[in-house]
């Protein structure tokens, strides 16, 4: 049992804590600023494409709808996905954070 612990007590060591936290620190950092920035990104695309539908004749806008709304939906997935992996490690961080009293 000692020598278990001994084992687990040296991989802590090596996982070096403090630095982890910096990292994870500066990501929490960033996370903010990344999901500004893509808001905007996706409020251009919305109205780039609104400008597309006044502007492009009804044979046109008929043969790229489908490839529009395929568009929507990969970046709707997309944005999804990512609020739960943040969701997921902002709870993980918080979680470590209270665990560690940083």
């Amino acid at each position: 049992m000692a020598l278990k612990l001994s084992g687990v007590l040296n991989q802590w060591r090596n996982f070096d804590l403090p630095s982890v936290q910096r990292e994870l620190d500066a990501e929490v950092a960033g996370m903010g600023q990344r999901q500004d920035e893509s808001e905007v990104a996706r409020k251009q695309l919305i109205e780039l494409s609104r400008e597309f539908k006044k502007t492009a004749t009804e044979e046109t806008k008929g043969q790229v709808a489908p490839l529009l709304k395929s568009f929507q939906s990969e970046i709707d997935k997309l944005s999804q996905r990512s609020k739960a992996a943040e969701v997921a490690f902002l709870g993980l961080y918080k979680k470590l954070t209270d665990v560690t009293g940083g």
